[in-house]
Formats: C-alpha cells, sequence, structure tokens
C-alpha cells in the first residue's frame, strides 16, 4: 500500500527519469565490467597491473582511514600519524608481514596493520601466483617454438618429411667452412619431437646451428617466424601426403606476397610432383624459384641407371657435398683459349662445360668453342679453391694404348619392370628415346589399374613393344615364372597405393628372391631398384643389387646443391634428359688396351677423340666399396689398369 501511494504521490515525468537513470547505471556497468573482463583476458601482465592498481588504491585508502580515526578520537596532534608514513609502514607491512618500526604506535595504526598483514597474505599469494603461472605460460610458449628468429643469412626448411635429415645432412657439410651457419626449421610438428628426431639423426653439425620452430607452413604469420625476409636460401620441403604439391604452392604464396617482405629476391627451392601444378608454382615465384620435378627428374634416373649398372652412384657422388662435386669458376686468363686448350690444364678438376654470361650453359662443347672474358668453366672437383688452371709444358699421354675403333653397334633390349606406380609410365617413355625399334618391355604387378595404363601408352611409343603379366610380386613362384635369365635390364619399383614402409618392405622382398634367382640362374642383367625411404638404403645393400635409386635421396641432394647455387638446375636439366648430353658408363675396353699401365690424361684423350668427356671410371672388382668401385676426378698422373668389365665415364651426346 505504502509503495502503492508512493507511486501514485510522484509524478510520471520522474519516474521516466529514473527508469532512464537507472538503464544508463546498467548499462555503464556492463560495459565497464566487459572492458575489465577484456583487460584481464590479455594475460599476466595484465592481471599484473590490475593488483597494482588495487594494491595503491587500498594503501592510500587505508592510510586516509588511519589520519582520519586518529583526528575523531582525539589523539594528540604530535602522536598522530603521518600519510606518509602511515603508506610507507602499510606498505612495508603489506609485503614483509614484519615488526612495526614504531615506539608507540595508536590503536587504530595497530588495528590497520593487523588488517594490512592479513591483506598482505593474500596479495602477496596472489602475485606470486600470477608471477610463476606467466613464467610458466612463456616457458610453453618456447617449448612449443613460436617465438620469431632473428638470424641473418641463414637457411630455412619449411616442411617436414623422411628427407629433412638428408636436406639437413647436406646443408651442414654445405657450409662447413662457414664460421657460424644457421637452418631454421619450421613445419607443423611438435618443436620437442622434431628436436630429439634430428638430435638423434645428426649427431655432428659441425659449425652448424639447427633451430626449429613449430608453426603452419600455409599460415602468413607463421612463415614470417622463420624470417624468410632475411635468409639467404629457402627450401619448401612436400609433406608425404596426396595434397603435398597443393600445400608448396600455398606456402609458397605465403612467402613471396607476404606484406612484411622486402625487396630482395629470394633464392626458393621446391618440389613438385604434378606438372601441372609446375606453372602455377612458376607464376609465383617467377625468377625467385628453383623447381625440382621430383617423379620426371627420379623417372630419368632410374632409366638411365638401367642401361647403365652404377649410374646412380656417379650421380649421388656428384650430388652429395661429399667428395667431388659441380662447381662454377671464372678465370680470366681463360679467355680467348678454345675449350680444347683447357681440357688438360686443370689438375685437381675436371672442366665438364662452358657458362655464358647470358646464362647459357654448354656441356661438352666443342673443341674450337671459344672461351670469353666473362664465362665460367664448370667444373668438377673436391672444392672451388682447388680449381686452378695451370699451362704444363708436357702431359704423359700413353697413345700406344688408345683405342681407336669405333664401339660395337647397340642391340635390342628386352626390360622387365616389377612393381607399378605413378612414375612407371614416364619411366617406360624414357625408355623409349633410348632403345631400338623392336625392343620389348614386360611389367610384371599385382595391380589392376597396371594393364589400362600400359594399353593407354602403347599408341604413345615408337621403339618398345609391351607385355603384362600380372600376379603377386613378392612371391618366389610368380618371379621364377618370369624366366629372368632372357631379360637385359630389369627395374623394381615401389607400388604408390602402400604406406612409404609397407612399399620398401615389398621392394626388398622382391629384391632378395630376384637376386637368389639371378644367381641359381646364371643371369647377367642389371638391377634398379627404387627405394622411397633413404633408411631403407642399408637394407638394399645388403641385397648387393648392381645399382639402386633412392627417390628422396636424390631429390634431397638435389635441393641442397640448389639451395647453394641455383645455376645448378640447367645442369641437372640437361644431364638428366633424354636429349642432348648425358653421363655414360661405357668399357674401358672401347678406349684403352686392358691390362695395360695408363695415367688418366691417356683416357681423357681417348675419351676426347670421340668428341666425349671422360670425368672417372668404375672398377669391377671394387663393387663392394661404398661408391660400388665409382671414382670421380681420379688423380691425372697416377698409374691405373683396366680389366674385363670396368667402366669409363664420359659425358657425351
Amino acid at each position: 500500500m505504502l509503495y502503492l501511494l508512493h507511486v501514485k504521490l510522484l509524478p510520471l515525468p520522474c519516474h521516466k527519469e529514473l527508469f532512464y537513470l537507472k538503464f544508463i547505471c546498467m548499462n555503464l556497468i556492463q560495459k565497464l565490467r566487459y572492458r575489465f573482463d577484456n583487460s584481464l583476458s590479455r594475460g599476466p601482465i595484465s592481471v599484473l597491473s590490475w593488483l597494482g592498481i588495487v594494491i595503491l588504491l587500498f594503501l592510500v585508502v587505508s592510510s586516509l582511514v588511519i589520519i582520519a580515526i586518529e583526528a575523531i578520537v582525539g589523539l594528540d596532534v604530535e602522536k598522530r600519524t603521518s600519510f606518509w608514513r602511515a603508506f610507507y609502514e602499510g606498505f612495508y607491512q603489506l609485503f614483509s608481514s614484519g615488526a612495526i618500526n614504531w615506539d608507540e604506535p595508536s590503536m587504530p595504526f595497530l588495528i590497520s596493520m593487523a588488517i594490512l598483514c592479513v591483506v598482505g597474505l593474500i596479495f602477496v599469494s596472489i602475485f606470486i601466483g600470477l608471477v610463476s603461472s606467466g613464467i610458466a605460460s612463456k616457458i610453453e610458449d618456447l617449448q612449443r617454438g613460436r617465438s620469431k628468429v632473428m638470424e641473418k643469412n641463414h637457411i630455412v626448411v619449411y616442411g617436414w618429411s623422411s628427407k629433412i635429415f638428408e636436406v639437413l645432412h647436406q646443408l651442414i657439410l654445405a657450409n662447413e667452412s662457414v664460421a657460424h651457419n644457421c637452418i631454421v626449421v619450421l613445419a607443423n610438428q611438435d618443436k620437442v619431437e622434431m628436436e630429439n628426431a634430428i638430435r638423434e639423426k645428426i649427431e655432428d653439425r659441425k659449425t652448424s646451428e639447427i633451430i626449429v620452430r613449430s608453426g603452419t607452413t600455409t599460415d602468413v604469420d607463421d612463415v614470417n617466424i622463420a624470417n624468410p625476409q632475411q635468409a639467404r636460401s629457402i627450401l619448401i620441403l612436400p609433406n608425404e601426403t596426396e595434397h603435398s604439391d597443393i600445400d608448396v604452392i600455398k606456402t609458397l604464396m605465403a612467402i613471396v606476397n607476404n606484406k612484411d617482405r622486402n625487396k630482395n629476391k629470394y633464392n626458393i627451392v621446391t618440389e613438385i610432383n604434378d606438372v601441372s601444378k609446375i606453372a602455377v608454382a612458376k607464376i609465383l615465384g617467377k625468377d625467385e624459384i628453383s623447381i625440382i620435378q621430383t617423379w620426371d627428374i627420379i623417372s630419368r634416373i632410374m632409366v638411365q641407371s638401367a642401361r647403365q649398372p652404377g649410374l646412380s652412384t656417379v650421380i649421388t657422388e656428384l650430388l652429395s657435398f661429399q667428395g667431388n662435386e659441380i662447381y662454377f669458376k671464372h678465370d680470366h686468363s681463360l679467355g680467348g683459349k678454345t675449350f680444347k686448350d683447357i681440357v688438360f690444364g686443370f689438375s685437381n678438376a675436371v672442366p665438364m662445360g662452358i657458362r655464358r654470361r647470358d646464362g647459357k650453359v654448354l656441356l661438352n662443347p666443342e673443341p674450337n668453342t671459344v672461351i670469353q672474358n666473362e664465362d665460367k668453366i664448370i667444373c668438377i672437383a673436391e672444392d672451388d679453391n682447388k680449381i686452378s688452371y695451370s699451362e704444363k709444358s708436357e702431359i704423359i699421354i700413353y697413345r700406344e694404348a688408345i683405342h681407336k675403333d669405333v664401339a660395337a653397334a647397340p642391340a635390342k633390349s628386352k626390360i622387365l619392370v616389377i612393381g607399378w606406380n605413378y612414375k612407371a609410365p614416364t619411366i617406360i617413355r624414357e625408355l623409349d628415346h633410348y632403345v631400338l625399334p623392336g625392343s620389348e618391355l614386360t611389367v610384371a604387378a599385382s595391380v589392376d589399374y597396371a594393364e589400362t595404363q600400359l594399353t593407354n601408352l602403347k599408341s604413345t611409343l615408337s621403339h618398345l613393344m609391351l607385355h603384362y603379366l600380372q600376379g603377386d610380386t613378392t612371391d618366389y613362384a610368380f618371379l621364377q615364372s618370369l624366366k629372368l635369365d632372357t631379360y637385359d635390364h630389369l627395374i623394381i619399383l615401389c607400388y604408390d597405393h602402400l604406406s612409404l614402409q609397407d612399399a620398401d618392405s615389398r621392394t626388398l622382398i622382391t629384391l632378395i628372391q630376384v637376386r637368389d634367382l639371378s644367381e641359381k640362374l646364371h643371369a647377367k642383367f642389371n638391377i634398379v631398384t627404387e627405394m622411397l625411404d633413404s633408411r631403407n638404403k642399408s637394407l638394399a645393400e645388403l641385397a648387393k643389387p648392381d645399382d639402386f635409386v633412392i627417390s628422396d635421396n636424390i631429390t634431397s641432394l638435389m635441393m641442397a646443391q640448389l639451395s647453394e647455387n641455383r645455376e645448378l638446375l640447367t645442369i641437372f636439366e640437361e644431364l638428366f634428359s633424354a636429349h642432348g648430353v648425358e653421363i655414360y658408363l661405357k668399357p674401358a675396353a672401347d678406349y684403352v688396351k686392358l691390362d695395360t699401365d695408363i695415367n688418366f690424361y691417356t683416357l681423357l684423350e681417348a675419351a676426347y677423340l670421340r668428341n666425349e668427356l671422360c670425368i672417372g671410371y668404375r672398377l669391377n672388382n671394387n663393387q663392394t666399396q661404398p661408391n660400388f668401385g665409382v671414382i670421380i676426378n681420379p688423380s691425372k698422373e697416377e698409374k691405373i689398369r683396366f680389366s674385363a668389365g670396368d667402366k669409363v665415364i664420359v659425358i657425351a651426346g
């Protein structure tokens, strides 16, 4: 009743004003609470700031209360507490809970200090909790690898796959002479797990430091964590999923289209499987990117290795930073000379071509090709500082040991391919470029779609006749039925519908049984075996294949080489193409007399008489050695003696 009477007595406008005032107050309180909640969510620093404000206000209020109470109770003026003394003692009591530094404190002062002592325990507990949680959070962030790298002139590797360890190993070897080399790895993996894996696989880092960061390689902000703007080279490793090419392109976009990038050109190296994606990558990367088309390069190497046992070992030697490599050497003194003039002038290197000023590469050029002042000589050597030209007045060449007869004409080939994957059609098309018309190729595989793809291939081939046999390629009886002794070359491929390790396991089982059958049949064919994971290399070596290609190992070596010198891409494309200049392993008996002491100068001359460049040889009786008897850039004057089965390694058209 009283409420209703009160409402009736109040005028209507007053009710509206109260309503609006209440609404405004509620809205203001909600906004303040929202702002307060947002500030607290920003982290420990914000919470500590609010805690400091509360403590400051509490000390000010408590000091004013002490002064007011002492005045109310009529305490003598000389015994009253000053504001600053109350503030100081309160602060001291709040954080130390110690004795009061006053001879005759007043009762209000003592009560206030007691309250502050209790409140101080609460505040200190909160403060310690916030500080410890903040430190723990920072340590967790560091462990997650989210802090930005501040290195300069470093190497960045985006992505994580089985190739990462070989890539890192080669980059370490390449920069062994650098005082402080830094390699930054950023991938969408746990940082601690990546560090442990690298630590386990790479024990000796020489002068290199490996920094690991965790992040999404396709995210613009995460890409910046590795500081690509100041890196001297960037490698993008594709993952081992069916969308690897798309992820590579996304990572490339995040790098080149980044708002934080500088004006300097990048040196980006990556590999792509699908040829249709290469055009997109080149549009994005322009002249800043070097692209390795994985299955095309590997297919060409497998084809060349199938025809020439030992070739993959030669290629691995040239691509690895251990042993001999390909270098570009500029020497003003060579200007005006012909290529023939300089072939015998490098005591610790083998010249293999010329790079013109405009970037054009001439491998095994015509003998009368004139070297211009701006040209660089392409050499094979152990190190670039060992490449030096000097005109020798007298070079010993055993001309009586040189064979000038033309080698026997090649014959038709019979090739067996065991297994099937996406590289098989490319391998078959490449083989068609090398063999004579009427040569035969048989595919033995356990997948149905292989026969369909072979049927579609027939119309595109000029020289090969194709056959298909379906069966379990890990079954000894099926392999025995293939009559292996009737073939000249044998290629074992991994199945791509299986996981990486399962595919390699089936390949190893097939390889072991094929080797056993070849020994029982006294077959003389050579075997090229594809291994997907370089970690299975030692297992493949136990099976003693004549030659084998490790896919991720070859591409890893190429990526590491291109990260140091992008000019090598033109050479790789030339060497691994069916057209133009290639590396060959030819019988030594076609060049020099067997069982006769000669030197490498004699081999150089014998090859040069055929418009070829000799870069080394392969000794048949040393195939159990780590390089399977392959020796690149040997000593020029050291005596050597060849036997039946030995090969000469040459570069020829």
